[in-house]
């Protein structure tokens, strides 16, 4: 079996889940395309750890979900959507996919604790949804995603420095806060480096594996693309 050209292998079953599952058996870091790291989950996501790196940022992450997590996004979804379907009540018609965007957008900030103004609301959306549509493609749609996911990283990054610094009020059990104080490796979660040359410091093969990955899916997207443009102006008839 080939995905993209690249040999893979299929497996199901009760004891291949749990092979799949295993801590020992595969990794993660060279497992997801760049074109989809980049846009979609961000360098350096708990997607794309392995072993200890990986158990402890999820733990961080299923956490916030314990308890009574889910049933409270879930209440400030619906509590967004009532009172989105009240302002839409004798106006003119919605195009429902952008207020659906704008009303989670709402609801998950809430429940993460981050501060979000009201004329930020559209732009926030905006940038969340290209960045789903945009993950995995080529071209305009990658462009944007990758230029959303800059600005919002750039954005969380500021209002994470300024918790930290108690410049931004914050409740101490939001998921915020415990992000922002979150210690890995007896420290707190550093900000992604701005140039993207490094993807985890001292770790070549991890750099190696995204970025190789993203040239070569690139440069082979474009060969296909100038073969195909070749081809079609070859086989085009001579116009008189």
């Amino acid at each position: 079996m080939r995905v993209m050209g690249q040999r893979a292998v299929g497996i199901c079953g009760t004891r291949a889940t749990e092979f799949f599952y295993g801590d020992t058996h595969l990794v993660r870091h060279t497992a997801l395309p760049h074109l989809v790291v980049a846009s979609r989950f961000g360098e350096g996501a708990v997607h794309t750890l392995d072993a200890e790196a990986h158990r402890v940022r999820k733990a961080l992450f299923v956490s916030l979900l314990m308890d009574d997590g889910i049933d409270a996004v879930a209440k400030l979804a619906g509590e967004a959507f009532d009172e989105a379907a009240d302002a839409w009540r004798g106006g003119p018609p919605v195009a429902l996919f952008d207020e659906s965007a704008r009303v989670i957008a709402r609801a998950v900030t809430r429940w993460t604790g981050v501060p979000l103004a009201d004329d930020e609301v559209d732009g926030l959306a905006a940038d969340l949804v290209a960045m789903v549509d945009g993950f995995a493609t080529v071209g305009p749609r990658h462009w944007r995603a990758l230029a959303a996911r800059r600005r919002r990283e750039r954005w969380l990054a500021g209002l994470i420095s300024g918790v930290r610094a108690k410049h931004v009020p914050v409740a101490a059990d939001s998921a915020l806060a415990r992000i922002a104080f979150f210690e890995e490796d007896g420290g707190p979660l550093d900000h992604w480096p701005a140039t993207g040359t490094a993807l985890r410091t001292g770790d070549d093969d991890y750099t190696t594996a995204f970025g190789s990955w993203g040239v070569s899916r690139v440069s082979s997207t474009s060969s296909r693309r100038a073969a195909v443009s070749r081809a079609r102006v070859t086989a085009a008839p001579a116009r008189r």
